[in-house]
Order: C-alpha cells, then structure tokens, then sequence
C-alpha cells in the first residue's frame, strides 16, 4: 500500500494531498469548510469525517441546518464503507476520489458518475442521504453561491464556467515549499 502524503494548507495539516485540493475546491467554490471537526461513535466504532461544509444550498432535503459531510476517499474498504453508511443514517455525507477532469456540465456529472464505480458498493462520489445514494455533484449556482445537486436534476442553476474553473484550480495546485495551492 502507497502511503498519503500529509499536506499543509491554510494552516492545516491535512492527511493526504487530495484533502488539500478538495479544500482548495471548496474555496474556489466559495464553501465554508471545517477540516474534521468532530468525532462520531456508534455501533463500537468511531468515524472522524474530513470536511463539514457550512454554507451548502440543499434545500430538498428535510433540515438544512443539519451538518453536511464531505468524504475523502483515494481507496474505499469495507470497513470504511460500513462507517459511512452509519453516519449516512445521521447526516448528508457525500463521498468524493480523484477531482474530476470536464469541460462542460455533461462532462462534470460523467466523470461523477464514471470513474468512481458501482452503486452497490457505494464507491467515492455518491451522496449518502438519510441511507439513499445517487451520483451528485457540488458547484457554484449563478448567484455565486455553493450548491449541489444530482446529475438527473435541474442543475440549470449551475455556473459552470466558476466550476469547471474551481477544478481547475484543485488539480493544478502545488504544496511543495511552502506554496499554498
């Protein structure tokens, strides 16, 4: 197994580098991030999730001033699996891998829905809500605010060009010596 290279960014010290570029993500996108907040104990196990975002727009779901929860998984086990469905029951959590590559919208929620694999095993990029999964992604609405929503939904919200720009900035950022992404 390839050991994560711990990164600096904005004064924390994140466990792995693709932490580091969901956090620069979130930024560019204008969320309001807090890196693995708190802790959570059920059923003898515990889970520490890596981000909560504050200022997400979700209002299809029943109580917005609930916490919601971002994922970071470079690889997804079994037992990892089974924590976020716990905490799925809790809380939205939306479990993210690789930052996806696009050039347009469609692009955007294919590679969401491509790369991180099989609704069965509930795989990187799923939403958990509530114990319900579906392929979604978090974006910039036209109002500039952070938003989120399913590919099969009306994303005609969506400011695309922010997006495909916040993407850009997550993939392309470097950590070494100091620099800050």
């Amino acid at each position: 197994m390839i050991k994560a290279i711990e990164t600096e960014y904005k004064g924390f010290r994140f466990r792995s580098r693709l932490e580091a570029r969901w956090a620069v993500f979130f930024d560019a996108c204008g969320f309001k991030w807090e890196y693995e907040p708190e802790g959570y104990e059920g059923d003898g196990s515990k889970y520490l999730p890596d981000f909560r975002l504050y200022n997400v727009c979700y209002p299809r779901f029943d109580d917005v001033e609930k916490p919601f929860f971002v994922e970071v998984k470079g690889e997804m086990d079994a037992a990892s699996r089974r924590k976020i469905w716990k905490l799925a029951e809790l809380f939205p959590v939306y479990v993210v891998g690789s930052i996806p590559f696009a050039r347009e919208e469609f692009d955007y929620f294919s590679a969401i829905n491509d790369y991180y694999g099989d609704d069965d095993i509930l795989y990187f990029s799923y939403n958990t809500i509530y114990g319900n999964s579906y392929h979604c992604g978090l974006f910039v609405n036209k109002q500039g605010k952070p938003d989120f929503a399913g590919g099969d939904e009306d994303t005609s919200n969506m400011d695309i060009e922010k997006t495909l720009s916040a993407l850009e900035a997550a993939r392309a950022a470097r950590f070494e010596h100091g620099e800050c992404g």
